[in-house]
């Protein structure tokens, strides 16, 4: 069982009449720069595993129907209802809108506190669309430019 072994070198023919016809030119050739210090590489840890392949826990005392108080953002202090927990961990919560005028909100479950009221949603149905993509911001669309017209831009709608 011999291993068959790639040769380093290549003969090259070189053109002119006084350099001999022929070069052995290295295959692997030595890299033309060398950085001036080293630069450290990350070392690959065990165990870990990127933040879209962690679990998703959630605190046992948030179960859909819990009333929630949310302790961030816009609408901190006020209460809303449980609906689901989204892919990306945050809870899905809303008012309703009717009620109390809080829309259909993501929320981190650190910034809610939980209470022990609880309210039957077994009827409610939660359409499939609302996951963390319909909550994303929408990015605005440059025009192309046109002559005359290089410092003028518009700002796309959001559309709902």
């Amino acid at each position: 069982t011999t291993l068959f072994r790639s040769p380093a070198t290549v003969s090259k023919p070189v053109g002119g009449d006084k350099n001999g016809g022929t070069r052995m030119v290295k295959l692997r050739k030595m890299p033309r720069y060398y950085p001036t210090e080293d630069v450290p590489r990350k070392l690959l840890s065990h165990g870990k595993k990127p933040f879209c392949q962690h679990r998703r826990k959630l605190r046992p005392s948030i179960t859909p129907g819990t009333v929630l108080i949310l302790l961030n953002g816009r609408h901190r202090g006020k209460r809303v209802v449980f609906l689901k927990q989204l892919a990306s961990g945050l809870l899905l919560a809303t008012g309703p809108l009717v009620l109390n005028r809080i829309p259909l909100r993501r929320a981190h479950q650190k910034f809610v506190i939980a209470t022990s009221t609880k309210i039957d949603i077994s009827t409610v149905k939660i359409p499939k669309h609302l996951n963390d993509s319909y909550f994303k911001k929408k990015k605005l669309r440059k025009p192309k430019h046109q002559e005359g017209e290089i410092f003028d831009t518009e700002k796309d709608r959001k559309s709902t």
